[in-house]
């Protein structure tokens, strides 16, 4: 199978959920300017350089052209959630995010460490215990300074807690992570 048909069915396995899909269409209506149903090559340009992309006709015609199913030379909304499903697929959910913060916060008192008491806040102890145990599984060390800064870079302050107590809350670890393009 030729390469470029071995990438469009690779596309087509994406599965994307309720939530990715109404994003999707949220991005395909901003996208479809006119309002046709469909997004051609100017539409699409324009999104890329709204998106701060200064993608050239050449480069445009090719990303339509991989998900372009019917060689109509336009992306209709399922040709377009070809296109962006796998970029998509790959960010988290806010659900997912938040069992992630409840697997880091409280970590230090759930394994015995002192100074690990918070379970509705990461702690300097929490992430300490996470770097041990990705030390134990993988060797691979994480520096105390990097565990400073990424308390650091979060701990903005919000509604729970004031900014630069060391203590990362619920709300100021999804922002960090939004930041970062998570979800």
């Amino acid at each position: 199978m030729p390469r470029k048909e071995r990438k469009a069915k690779e596309r087509q396995k994406v599965r994307l959920t309720a939530e990715q899909k109404q994003e999707c269409k949220e991005a395909f209506d901003l996208f479809d300017a006119d309002g046709s149903g469909e997004i051609d090559e100017n539409e699409m340009r324009m999104a890329m350089k709204q998106l701060g992309f200064d993608a050239k006709p050449s480069e445009v015609n090719k990303m339509i052209a991989l998900a372009d199913q019917d060689g109509d030379g336009v992306l209709n909304f399922e040709e377009f959630c070809i296109m962006v499903g796998p970029q998509m697929s790959e960010k988290e959910t806010p659900m997912e995010i938040d069992r992630g913060f409840a697997l880091i916060a409280g970590r230090a008192a759930r394994a015995g460490i002192d100074g690990g008491s918070k379970e509705d806040q990461i702690t300097l102890e929490d992430l300490r215990q996470v770097a041990r145990e990705v030390f134990q599984f993988s060797g691979e060390e994480i520096r105390e300074e990097q565990i400073r800064a990424l308390i650091a870079e979060a701990d903005q302050g919000d509604d729970e807690d004031d900014a630069g107590d060391g203590l990362v809350s619920l709300d100021e670890f999804r922002i960090v992570l939004r930041k970062a393009g998570v979800f």
